[in-house]
């Protein structure tokens, strides 16, 4: 692009009247009464759901892949434990029910007693609740528990098993100790409560025996003999009872401690590294992708940027006349070779092609089109630059005025001061205009509804007057801020184009910049849209109908 470093200097005009064949299609659109349509229309269809997985494939197929090097990390700096295994034959007392008592000597196997006891023959420092979470107990029958113990190495994991099952029979045999000494109380209580019946007893004979003889004092000593020798009957009695079941519950609770002993020795359990490695990458992987693709999810729902055609038709209450893919690569995109090259050059001179028919190929006094950059005005800017060169190369004389935010359009054509200017682009000549920086709502060459035109510096005024005068086209890029309104664009076209790039504006964004462009007088004939979803089924269709 070879670009001139000079500064136009016309003839300075006698007046602002420019010529009335220029804008010879000088019509203004009226703002239409809109319909009262949901500009989010979209469902969160399957299909939604899938364009956004699509769209986002790199942020989901990254976390999994963080997922798969965590869980990689994990098994080398804390791998799996080893596992090794014992199992204790239980013996019940005869009144006790051994599908219930099994339940209680699980929970016995693994409460705070059993551990520490455990942990004290291992010689062990820590806490008691980690080492309770490091083995399992899990009946197997109504008489057999299983105990299956962790460690860092298989050998440990053997002691820890052997460990846990002798501390655990230890305790259950202190336990049927405390029960037997307990039993062995209540029938000696039995027989001291007859020993001090009789002593009674024999307190009140002597009592009696003391009083005066008599018909009635004979009488009430025989029955207190008779008292004594029935309770002395009942002592013998609780005495050889009492006997006898202290030696049989003795021996009981000798032959459940005795047959309470461990079936199978601690032993290691089939260790697979293979496995335990997949069990970790796999975890990590499924944990990324599960993450990746729940915020995926979560924030294609939350989104208010909208993407499809209808939406954007709705919002901006005009047609989609074109859509194409991205124009700009990704600033993180990896480099997909000219394929991908090739097709952001082909959307763009498709791009191209439809602003020149918007534009109109009438010649001179067609129209002057305004190019709205909604969301990216440095893609928009490469669009009219292209077009103007495009249209000059035709032989037409063509007047660029860039009202861009950050004048991206006089950038690409090394031209950002303030003026009128002229370029040589690609072998064309074109008059490029740069507004004032402080000129927050410059005035163009078009009258505007109330004879307005450019409102400036007067050297400028007469500049543009004479290049309006010259040039065959009209073209200028826009950016529009609700803060200062649109009016002003009333003055540099009649018709509009927008551009608008896939969910990266809101709803209230696009309805907005259609709105200032409709208040301002100006035609919104139709959008571009950039960066266009190829799931979107949407046609893009306007009607007021």
């Amino acid at each position: 692009m070879n670009e001139a470093n000079r500064t136009v200097a016309y003839p300075v005009a006698n007046g602002t009247d420019l010529s009335d064949g220029f804008w010879a299609n000088g019509d203004f659109a009226g703002i239409e009464d809109r319909p009262l349509i949901d500009p989010m229309a979209g469902l969160a269809t399957l299909g939604f759901l899938k364009a956004a997985l699509g769209r986002q494939r790199k942020l989901w197929a990254t976390l999994a892949l963080v997922g798969l090097a965590t869980g990689s990390a994990l098994y080398l700096h804390l791998p799996p434990s080893y596992q090794a295994g014992t199992q204790v034959l239980l013996a019940d007392g005869p009144n006790e029910n051994p599908q219930v008592q099994i339940n209680s000597d699980a929970a016995l196997a693994q409460s705070s007693v059993v551990g520490k006891m455990a942990m004290t023959s291992l010689a062990l420092s820590g806490s008691v609740t980690t080492f309770l979470g490091s083995y399992t107990v899990t009946p197997q029958s109504d008489l057999v528990l299983s105990i299956v113990a962790k460690a860092p190495t298989s050998a440990e994991a053997v002691q820890h098993a052997s460990a846990i099952a002798t501390a655990f029979l230890q305790v259950r045999a202190q336990y049927a100790r405390i029960q037997q000494q307990q039993a062995e109380a209540s029938f000696n209580q039995q027989v001291a409560a007859a020993r001090d019946q009789i002593t009674s007893l024999d307190q009140e004979i002597s009592t009696v025996q003391g009083e005066p003889i008599s018909t009635d004092q004979q009488a009430k000593l025989d029955g207190l003999k008779q008292q004594r020798n029935a309770a002395l009957a009942a002592l013998s009695e609780a005495q050889q009872g009492v006997t006898a079941t202290i030696v049989t519950t003795r021996t009981q609770t000798a032959a459940e401690i005795q047959n309470s002993q461990v079936i199978d020795e601690a032993a290691p359990l089939k260790h697979s590294k293979i496995k335990n490695l997949l069990y970790y990458i796999l975890g990590g992987l499924i944990g990324g992708l599960v993450l990746g693709v729940g915020i995926v999810i979560i924030g294609a729902l939350l989104s208010d940027r909208i993407r499809r055609r209808d939406d954007v038709a709705y919002a901006i209450s005009a047609r989609v006349g074109l859509s194409v893919g991205p124009l700009r690569a990704k600033r993180w995109s990896l480099p997909l070779g000219s394929k991908d090259t090739e097709i952001r050059a082909r959307d763009m001179r498709r791009v191209v092609e439809y602003l020149r028919l918007a534009l109109g190929t009438g010649g001179k006094g067609s129209h002057a089109l305004a190019v709205v950059a909604v969301d990216d005005s440095q893609t928009a800017a490469n669009a009219v630059v292209s077009l103007a060169t495009r249209t000059a190369s035709q032989g037409k004389r063509v007047l660029l005025a860039d009202l861009s935010s950050g004048h991206h359009a006089g950038q690409l054509l090394g031209k950002t001061e303030p003026g009128v200017h002229v370029v040589d682009s690609e072998g064309s000549r074109l008059i490029v205009v740069i507004p004032a920086l402080d000129d927050i709502a410059p005035m163009g060459p078009v009258p505007s509804r109330d004879g307005n035109r450019w409102a400036g510096n007067s050297e400028l005024s007469n500049q543009l007057a004479s290049a309006a005068r010259s040039a065959d086209e009209l073209i200028s890029l826009v950016s529009l801020d609700p803060e200062i309104g649109g009016d002003h664009l009333a003055t540099w076209a009649t018709s509009a184009v927008a551009m608008v790039t896939t969910g990266k504006s809101t709803a209230t964004t696009i309805r907005s910049v259609g709105e200032m462009v409709r208040l301002a007088g100006l035609r919104m004939d139709s959008v571009v849209l950039l960066g266009a979803d190829r799931h979107d089924e949407s046609l893009g269709a306007w009607s007021t109908l």
